[in-house]
C-alpha cells in the first residue's frame, strides 16, 4: 500500500547512485509527502531519499548524527526539517536543490557542514549556525541569501563563512524568531525587556524580526497572531 508518510526505520541504503531505488519504486517515492526517521536510526545514508519530488516535511529523532552525501538532494518540495539536536555531520550535496527551503537553523552539536550541503536551494533566505560548526565551500551558493548578502560567489569565501556565523550577533530578537522551537513568551519578554523598536529593528538583508517568523516553518499561526497583537497593542506593526 502506498503511503504518504513513510517510515524510515533502520538506517538502511534505499536508493544506489548507479541503479536508482532499491527497495521503493521511484512511483511509490513520489507519493511520500512526510519522512519520519525512527528513534535509534544514527546515520542517514546517501541518497536515501533523493529525488523524492514530492517530500515536504522531514522530522528527525535526537538520535540522529549523521546525514549521507545526497541524502535528500532535488527534494524540491521540502519545505520543513525537524532537526536531530545532536546532529554532528552533514555532508557533501545533503539537501542540493531542495528549492523550497526557505529556513535552516543547524542545531549547535553541529561539527562540520560539507561542500555544496544547500546549494541550489533557491529559496533559502534564512541560515544560521553555530561559531563552532566548520562550513564547507559553496554551501549556500545560488540561494535567495547570497544573492541578499554584501558577498557573492567570486569573493572571500573566508569573510562569507565569517558573515553566516555572526551576523544576528547583535539581533538577539531575530535569533529568537529563527529558533527551531519558538516561544512567543521568550519573544515577549525581549520586547519588553529591550523596547518595541527591537521589533522594528532590520537585519543586514533587511528582515525584521516578523518576517523571520513568517519563513520560519516551526512558526505556528497562533504564534503570529500573538505576536501580531503584541505589536498591534504597542500601536507599532
Amino acid at each position: 500500500m502506498i503511503k504518504e508518510r513513510i517510515v524510515y526505520y533502520d538506517g538502511s541504503q534505499w536508493y544506489d547512485g548507479w541503479q536508482g531505488p532499491m527497495i521503493h519504486s521511484e512511483k511509490e517515492r513520489n507519493t511520500w509527502t512526510t519522512v519520519i526517521i525512527k528513534e535509534g536510526v544514527e546515520v542517514i545514508p546517501y541518497r536515501t531519499f533523493y529525488g523524492c519530488k514530492n517530500l515536504r516535511k522531514v522530522i528527525m529523532p535526537n538520535s540522529v548524527k549523521r546525514i549521507g552525501a545526497w541524502a535528500f538532494a532535488y527534494c524540491t518540495r521540502l519545505s520543513s526539517i525537524k532537526w536531530s539536536e545532536n546532529i554532528e555531520l552533514i555532508e557533501n550535496l545533503a539537501f542540493y536543490y531542495c528549492m523550497s527551503l526557505q529556513q535552516v537553523k543547524i542545531p549547535s552539536q553541529c561539527k562540520d557542514i560539507r561542500d555544496s550541503a544547500f546549494e541550489e536551494c533557491h529559496d533559502l533566505t534564512l541560515f544560521e549556525v553555530a561559531q563552532s560548526t566548520s562550513l564547507g565551500e559553496r554551501v549556500i551558493n545560488n540561494t535567495n541569501l547570497l544573492r541578499l548578502s554584501p558577498f557573492d560567489k567570486n569573493e572571500d569565501k573566508a569573510a562569507l563563512k565569517e558573515w553566516i556565523k555572526h551576523r544576528h550577533d547583535e539581533c538577539s530578537l531575530h535569533q529568537l524568531c529563527t529558533a527551531n522551537d519558538p516561544q512567543i513568551c521568550l519573544i515577549s519578554q525581549h520586547i519588553e525587556e529591550n523596547g518595541i523598536e527591537s521589533a522594528l529593528k532590520q537585519d543586514d538583508i533587511g528582515l525584521k524580526p516578523l518576517d523571520c517568523l513568517l519563513i520560519n516553518s516551526n512558526t505556528s499561526m497562533d504564534l503570529i497572531n500573538d505576536y501580531i497583537l503584541h505589536l498591534l497593542q504597542h500601536k507599532k506593526l
